[in-house]
């Protein structure tokens, strides 16, 4: 697999031994058949290998006598790997201007192409005009967009920058001209490099003298000497602090925040540190923790490190469609890839047709299909569940939280939730009991987030749920809190997909229109035995969880298949009515499972406002007691505990609607009181249930506010 330099296609042997060579990377179709020979490896990219026999049969045609001639691209041989080039090229004497293009920096140009033909004939010169590596190290750079991805225009750009470029780097040259700078510039020089340059870890430190100096200025050469270092890219910008990925003991990629010690061990590997005794010798010392510390206090602008948003474990769909699929840092998405070293994804069409929406959703029913679904839309509810981390970073907005529930436990929502998180994590996902107060709320939230995970689970939900932190998470696309210990302000982007899952959940305050239910019932009373979808059926798959890590990546080709069809059809808008805050991810959604004929999606949102959404119902049912018990006149929170003293019998009618969450003040002197005044006016002017009645503030007389039930006339039904 590779990418084919522009130019010629076909080769003819003139001495006739062999039949000739073809070379295609598009408008062409093949196939092979036959056996996988033993120890042959998995398909993998040799662009590189590629441009080296295309040139070694295509080589350049002779320059004698030729005036206006421009070189073409040649091919490769030398030893420089892309840490070491890119080092090179910002040391070089033009490095400041290749900096800020690498970096997407294009404000010294008239327009983006030029930009991109500038920093092509500069890594043309490096490279020695191999056109794959120029390509592979563009895509690396600030200045990658979907344009480039254009065969037309990437090719053009390429073949600009190698005809423009006339000499390359050559071994122990120690001034050639480097393109990429106006002509004349006379300091457009490279610093010479060695034919064997040594490993990243092993080459040549900068020195910094530690002692007799400013603090500032050590600070400055440190810093300096980190971001020269940090390629690729290790230290990032997240929340307003210093982070870097790490790996812990199982091999998962994390995101950590930098402290002193850490920063200090970044710096030793970047620099070499020193200072100067009284006998005027230099003498070796660690890095400085005073220069640690103060670097961490700079504004992260000074940083100049790249911001990075989350870490994704699965390939994922950007915002033009194109797919995320090359582990590493990704600027177009501000996200950090990192795949299993096992992950293999099958080839996903760029336009794929109906036949190829067919075997998708047939991979996807095998994961997904044997639960016993009370409906339709539970059914497309939980394919959207698993669409949703992978399409989420393409529509960068918020999504819903998906609850998968049944009327008892065995049935398979913790199942449902576990195939979810093994598909975009590689593994189990970020699981949390749901917290009992709204301080423990935030500090689990904030958690999740620090982490970058790609899927929280709030698992077994109990009481009733409801959180004002987790509503702003929802629907919000960065969430602030303070820092632990520090309480200093973070801010942190919600790249997250949340599920929850429980026995009967109850939803409560702002919950439910922030839901979409995956609903399961197996209607018997000890689903956990099941042996079988249907009565004398097995399951097609008895050990799900490990049949979805072994089929992990045809899962991944499957669902990105389905969102690539959507898009390449021209993102048809569905039938269905966008969801309030979350508009953009109900028109993707359900714009992908609609174009791929998954019929029912959020059909049960009507049902599951209603059977879950308790607080309504109880409160509906009290307002509609409370107009009753005073003849639809004004009243205060006072006249309401006079009245419910009148009788301590619990047959009374405004005992009996009484929301538990006032109930349970009850026996407590003025507690009440309290309880209901904060309830009321935390619940002012909202309809409740079908009736649409609500509370309306009052005037306040002899000090006290008082309280209107507005109970709103019933329209008459429609003529005809």
């Amino acid at each position: 697999r590779g990418t084919v330099p522009p130019g010629r296609r076909q080769y003819d042997d003139p001495n006739h031994e062999h039949t000739g060579y073809a070379f295609y990377d598009n408008s062409r179709f093949f196939t092979f058949s036959g056996n996988v020979l033993p120890d042959s490896g998995d398909v993998c990219d040799l662009t590189l290998e590629l441009a080296s026999l295309y040139r070694e049969l295509f080589p350049p045609s002779s320059t004698n006598g030729a005036r206006n001639h421009r070189p073409q691209p040649t091919a490769v041989g030398f030893a420089l790997d892309d840490s070491e080039l890119l080092d090179q090229a910002r040391r070089a004497k033009n490095g400041l201007k290749f900096s800020r293009l690498w970096d997407g920096d294009r404000s010294e140009y008239p327009s983006q192409s030029e930009a991109d033909i500038a920093l092509c004939c500069i890594l043309a010169f490096w490279t020695r005009r191999d056109v794959g590596r120029i390509d592979s190290l563009f895509r690396q750079s600030g200045l990658m967009r979907e344009k480039w991805l254009r065969d037309d225009y990437r090719e053009t750009t390429i073949r600009k920058a190698c005809q423009a470029t006339t000499e390359v780097w050559e071994p122990r040259r120690a001034e050639t001209h480097i393109p990429g700078t106006d002509e004349g510039d006379t300091e457009a020089h490279a610093e010479p490099i060695s034919v064997h340059p040594s490993p990243p870890e092993s080459r040549e430190l900068p020195s910094i003298c530690v002692n007799n100096r400013q603090l500032r200025d050590v600070s400055d050469d440190a810093l300096a000497a980190l971001q020269a270092a940090n390629d690729p890219p290790f230290l990032f910008v997240r929340g307003q602090a210093m982070v870097a990925v790490f790996k812990d003991e199982k091999q998962r990629h994390l995101i950590g925040e930098v402290n002193e010690s850490a920063l200090r061990g970044r710096m030793t590997r970047s620099a070499n540190y020193f200072r100067i005794n009284a006998k005027g010798n230099e003498v070796e010392v660690p890095p400085p923790i005073d220069v640690a510390r103060d670097l961490l206090s700079l504004p992260p602008s000074r940083w100049r490190f790249l911001s990075l948003d989350a870490i994704v474990a699965a390939p994922i769909l950007r915002s033009d469609g194109t797919i995320l699929d090359r582990p590493g840092y990704d600027p177009a998405t501000q996200l950090y890839y990192a795949p299993e070293p096992s992950l293999r994804i099958p080839p996903i069409a760029t336009e794929p047709s109906s036949d190829h929406i067919q075997i998708a959703l047939e991979i996807i029913d095998q994961a997904l299909g044997e639960f016993p679904y009370a409906d339709n839309a539970s059914r497309a509810n939980a394919i959207a569940a698993l669409l949703t981390p992978i399409i989420k970073p393409a529509i960068n907005a918020p999504a819903p939280l998906a609850l998968l529930d049944a009327p008892q436990a065995g049935t398979g929502k913790s199942l449902i939730c576990d195939v979810i998180a093994i598909v975009a994590t590689g593994g189990a996902g970020e699981m949390f009991s749901a917290p009992k107060d709204e301080d423990e709320w935030r500090k689990v939230i904030t958690t999740a987030l620090m982490s970058g995970t790609s899927v929280v689970i709030f698992d077994n939900v109990s009481r009733p749920l409801e959180s004002g932190d987790l509503c702003s998470a929802l629907t919000a696309t960065t969430w602030a809190d303070r820092a632990m210990k520090t309480h200093n302000k973070i801010s942190l982007p919600v790249k997250a997909t949340f599920l929850a899952s429980g026995n009967n959940v109850r939803l409560a305050g702002d919950m439910p229109r922030r839901c979409y239910q995956v609903r399961l019932d197996a209607q018997c009373s000890t689903p956990f035995l099941r042996t079988g979808p249907e009565p004398g059926k097995r399951f097609r798959i008895e050990d799900l969880k490990s049949w979805t890590i072994e089929h992990r990546g045809e899962l991944l080709a499957a669902l990105l298949t389905l969102a690539r069809a959507w898009y390449a059809a021209g993102e048809p808008k569905p039938k269905i009515k966008p969801l309030g805050s979350f508009e953009k991810w109900t028109t993707t959604v359900g714009g992908i499972l609609e174009f791929a004929g998954v019929k029912g999606f959020m059909e049960n949102a009507p049902a599951m406002y209603e059977d879950t959404d308790d607080e309504s119902r109880e409160w509906e049912g009290f307002l509609l007691q409370l107009d009753k018990a005073f003849y639809g006149e004004p009243f205060t929170v006072s006249a309401i505990m006079e009245k419910l003293e009148t009788s301590r019998s619990e047959a009374t009618p405004l005992r009996s609607v009484l929301p538990g969450y006032l109930a349970e003040g009850m026996d407590r002197d003025g507690f009440f009181q309290k309880r209901t005044g904060r309830a009321f006016a935390a619940r002012a002017d909202r309809r409740f249930g079908a009736s649409g009645v609500h509370l309306k503030r009052g005037t306040v007389l002899t000090g006290r506010l008082q309280w209107e039930v507005i109970v709103p006339e019933a329209k008459p039904p429609a003529e005809g």
